[in-house]
């Protein structure tokens, strides 16, 4: 089984996954509230294509609408409205940001925060990148 090249873009309540592959048949599409998958058979060949993608966060399982045309895309309400940064909760080569969908959230609500409260977040979200998978190179720590 081949995967396919999956774009991704979040929403303020939803998240759209969109399989980018222009030549399929024999579709087919399980959506839980933690994952989603994705099979298919290309038009031309015997290849088949499977994709299962486990959720960063949860989605409504029945609050979701599927787009055949040129390409797959799957629009799936989010249980909450916060922003998701990633789609899946590993990393995946096959998985993309679709940054010309893609629309940063903007934030209506002032943040208060004691002074004393702000070293401790702010070595909290150095600690989660530190963790994080990233494709820097070491010229990035420069």
């Amino acid at each position: 089984m081949l995967h396919p090249e999956i774009l991704w873009y979040d929403t303020e309540d939803s998240i759209v996954v969109i399989v980018d592959h222009l030549d399929y048949m024999e579709e087919k599409i399980d959506i839980t509230s933690e994952s989603i998958s994705i099979t298919f058979k290309e038009t031309n060949s015997e290849d088949n294509y499977n994709c299962e993608l486990q959720l960063f966060d949860s989605i409504n399982p029945e609050g979701y609408t599927v787009t055949k045309d040129n390409k797959i895309s799957i629009e799936c309400e989010k249980t909450d409205r916060k922003s998701w940064n990633k789609l899946t909760k590993t990393h995946n080569n096959m998985v993309k940001i679709d940054w010309k969908n893609w629309k940063e959230v903007e934030c209506s609500q002032a943040i208060d925060i004691k002074p004393e409260e702000l070293s401790s977040r702010i070595k909290n979200i150095i600690d989660g990148f530190e963790g994080s998978d990233s494709d820097c190179d070491s010229d990035c720590n420069d």
